[in-house]
Order: structure tokens, then sequence, then C-alpha cells
């Protein structure tokens, strides 16, 4: 791992950081905070770990090293001359965190802004059916939350940020122009979320009417029905009783003539 630096008379300057132990690591995830970084490290034939490591600071300042050099004068003896010199900081890496990665096939991501670390199972081929997971940590690697069994699981992605905030100026232009860019578009959202939600309660109430006319009212209907005699035995007024009595007429005079006249049902 190497550190990019620039001096105002050296330039660009590059120095070694230090060195991790590469034979286990399968996979390496930088966080942009710029000193955390986590791998994923094989720890058997089917088993792999999530490691979080911090990089941290060995300060040297107030040291000094020295190192000597042959000199050859030209008429003179040989000396030893020594140059002394300050020491550069050291860096170390210190594992903060181990987990254990429960999926084969995994993918692992840091958020934009390098607080958060997540890792997701991922499929291995279209014909993949298996349960995967997604954990989520924070960038000294605890566990904040986690999923099991999501299946056809195959990618993760954080939701993007932006660099920066609007000026005064273009929150003056945007609100001016919000309507006429996002109020159509609102209102259709708005009404396919209706339509939507509405479908719903008439699927519901297709559901209760057609529960209650299949489970209850056609089967007690065709059972009355098919003993409609029995039930017209017992009922204590007969159809022939119900006739009605024929209707009379009422007149009304005036100054001898007829000028309407109604019937009267009794």
């Amino acid at each position: 791992m190497y550190q990019i630096k620039i001096d105002n008379l050296l330039g660009l300057k590059i120095s070694t950081v230090g060195l991790i132990a590469s034979e286990k690591i399968k996979e390496f995830y930088f966080s942009c905070v710029g000193n955390v970084f986590s791998t994923v490290e094989a720890e058997g034939a089917s088993r792999n770990s999530l490691n979080f490591y911090m990089i941290s600071r060995i300060s040297n300042e107030g040291q000094t090293t020295h190192a000597e050099q042959q000199l050859h004068k030209k008429g003179a003896r040989l000396v030893t001359e020594k140059h002394i010199a300050a020491v550069d900081d050291t860096f170390e890496f210190r594992k903060i965190a181990r987990h254990e990665v429960n999926d084969r096939q995994f993918v692992g991501q840091w958020d934009e802004n390098g607080r958060y670390f997540a890792i997701a199972g991922r499929k291995s081929s279209q014909l993949d059916k298996t349960a995967k997971s997604i954990r989520f940590y924070n960038m000294f690697g605890e566990l904040l939350m986690m999923y099991n069994d999501i299946y056809s699981l195959d990618q993760l992605r954080f939701r993007p940020r932006p660099n920066d905030s609007l000026n005064d100026n273009q929150m003056k232009k945007l609100k001016k122009e919000y309507k006429k860019k996002y109020e159509q578009l609102f209102k259709n959202e708005e009404t396919t979320e209706k339509k939507v939600a509405s479908d719903i309660v008439k699927d519901q109430r297709k559901k209760i009417r057609d529960d209650f006319l299949d489970n209850f009212y056609l089967p007690l209907r065709r059972q009355y029905e098919k003993d409609i005699e029995k039930y017209k035995n017992l009922f204590p007024i007969k159809e022939s009783d119900m006739e009605k009595e024929p209707a009379t007429t009422k007149d009304i005079y005036a100054f001898k003539e007829v000028i309407s006249q109604r019937k009267v049902d009794f």
C-alpha cells in the first residue's frame, strides 16, 4: 500500500505505507475515508471471513538516523562522514473486526462517504435459486443490520448522494420551474398510485362478495329451491288468499259534472 503526497519542493511524492499478506485475500475494498479498508479472506475450502482494518500512523517525531559514507578528496586521506536525517512516520494495519461470510458468491461495497459497508450474496448463475443474505456494517466493523433468506438476490447498490448543495440562485430557479417540470409528473404518479390502491380495494371487495355468494348465499338458495314445496306447505297464508279485490272508483263532482276519477284500493 502506498501514500501519495504533493511536496512544494519535490513535487509528487509516493511513499510505501506498509505491506499486508495477500495469500488468503480474495477481495479488497478501500474506504474513501482514507484510513479504513476491508478484505475477504479465505479460511478454508468453503469458508470466508470479512475483516476490517484501520491504518494507524506511528509518529517518529524527534527521532533521527545517520549513515556513514566514505569520501575520497583529492590530495586528502580517506575520511568517514556522518549524515543525520529525520525519521519518517511509520504505519501499521490493525485488524478491528472479523465476521464470517455466509454466502459463497458475494459482492461488497462501501457507501460514497465511507461510513458504511455492505456485503451481500449473489447468484452464481441464472438457475441459482438458493437463499442469500445482506449484512450492513459501520466503518469500525460493527454489525448494524442483516437480512437472511432473500431469494434471487444478485446486486446491491447504495443510493447515490450529491457532491454539493445548490446555491441561492439555483434554489430560486428551481422553485420557479419545479411546477412546470414536475407538476404533471407528480399528478401522473399520484393518479397511478390512487388507481393501484383503488384496484386493491376493488379486488378485496370482490373477494369478500364472491366468498359470500359461493359459500353462503348460493348454497342456501339451491337448498331452498330444491325444497320449495315443503316451505310452501309450511307457510300459513296461501297464494290464493292473497288475491286482490276488484278496485272501486270514486268520482269527484263539481256542478254535477265529473272532473276526475280515481281508483281506490281497500
